[in-house]
């Protein structure tokens, strides 16, 4: 099993992003699993932390309204769509999947073009701006909540309910008697039953 996950820009999409490679690598310790990321430093710090194997494209943000700013977005986004052609032909995964933010956008785009299999994962309630451009690209929609689906329009036929991956190293953190956050969360409270 080869797969190429695109999460970058931000903890919220790269840490379910490592949950999902760690318990595919549980699953098959054949698998090999890389990452695309942005050329931001918190991208290459916790691919290099979690010790997977990475490639760059740049931290490019989509503009909420014409601009100049639109036509350097789209200069950029041509560039790293070129550069995630070079990525996905010289990987080769069998599945690539996006975990939301722009560097899952010429990823997966890079990947619909060579007819690879695509998934995107939606972490949020309500999807957000990079994702929902990408639902019609894709194979599956993988969503964290029930109530995803009914914002997925004409797409809710690929959503799939898979929940939001949780990394094992915190999962251990939140067992009774061995955390803090557990013990002051889910204890109960003198007088209360």
């Amino acid at each position: 099993m080869k797969v190429l996950i695109a999460a970058g820009g931000s903890g919220g999409h790269i840490f379910p992003a490592i949950a999902l490679a760690e318990e595919l690598k549980s699953m098959d310790p054949l698998a090999q699993v890389s990452f695309v990321g942005s050329d931001k430093d918190l991208d290459k710090r916790i691919f290099e932390k979690e010790g997977f194997d990475y490639y760059l494209l740049s931290a490019n943000k989509l503009p909420y309204k014409a601009s100049l700013n639109t036509f350097l977005f789209l200069l950029k986004l041509s560039i790293d769509i070129l550069r995630s052609l070079v990525i996905v032909v010289k990987y080769r995964p069998g599945v690539v999947v996006g975990f939301g933010g722009y560097v899952s956008s010429p990823v997966i785009m890079a990947a619909y073009m060579l007819g690879i299999p695509r998934i995107v994962h939606e972490q949020n309630a309500v999807p957000g701006r990079a994702n929902a451009m990408l639902f019609r690209f894709v194979d599956k929609i993988a969503i964290s909540f029930q109530e995803t689906k009914d914002r997925l329009g004409k797409y809710a036929d690929k959503a799939v309910f898979t929940g939001n991956p949780i990394r094992a190293s915190l999962l251990k953190e939140i067992r009774p008697g061995s955390s803090k956050i557990y013990d002051t969360c889910y204890r109960r409270q003198p007088g209360r039953s």
